[in-house]
């Protein structure tokens, strides 16, 4: 099984409501987002993107979404910054199939962190737009797995 982890690309500072949740990506964070999309479809093909609730990572999984046709989204309260990452592996411990999760710092970084390591004090940080996939053995995300590529989005462009 493979997991693979994308932060929400750049968003605006503030939204018009001044809440943190409702902050849209920025026109830069949407156009880099179509190019990372499309590089991860061409390497990847996740049966399901997993987001959190917040309006950036939810646009960010809908552009990924857009170049995998397959995938079916789904929204879930366990992605979002103050999650705890091993709740996250809890919640698809029992799915089949390769999956994308696709929230927020710092519970992307901590994620990967115990995902590789199996240990809750690793941190692996993710910059904005960056992917990584992580492989487990078997059927389940037992961690810990391995890294096999952490991508940012400047190399995503090269992918053909």
């Amino acid at each position: 099984m493979n997991l693979y982890l994308l932060r929400h690309a750049d968003a605006e500072d503030a939204s018009s409501t001044g809440k943190d949740a409702d902050r849209a990506l920025s026109a830069k964070g949407r156009e880099v987002m179509k190019v990372v999309g499309a590089a991860f479809a061409r390497v990847a093909e996740p049966g399901e993107i997993f987001h959190s609730p917040l309006r950036r990572a939810r646009e960010t999984a809908e552009l990924v979404g857009a170049a995998l046709p397959k995938a079916k989204l789904v929204e879930v309260p366990w992605l979002t910054p103050e999650s705890d990452p091993r709740i996250a592996f809890d919640e698809i411990r029992t799915r089949r199939g390769d999956v994308l999760w696709v929230g927020h710092q710092p519970h992307l970084g901590r994620a990967l962190g115990y995902a590789v390591t199996g240990s809750d004090d690793a941190e692996l940080p993710m910059r904005k737009a960056s992917i990584a996939r992580v492989s487990f053995s078997g059927s389940h995300p037992s961690p810990p797995g391995t890294l096999k590529w952490l991508i940012s989005p400047g190399l995503a462009q090269h992918i053909r």
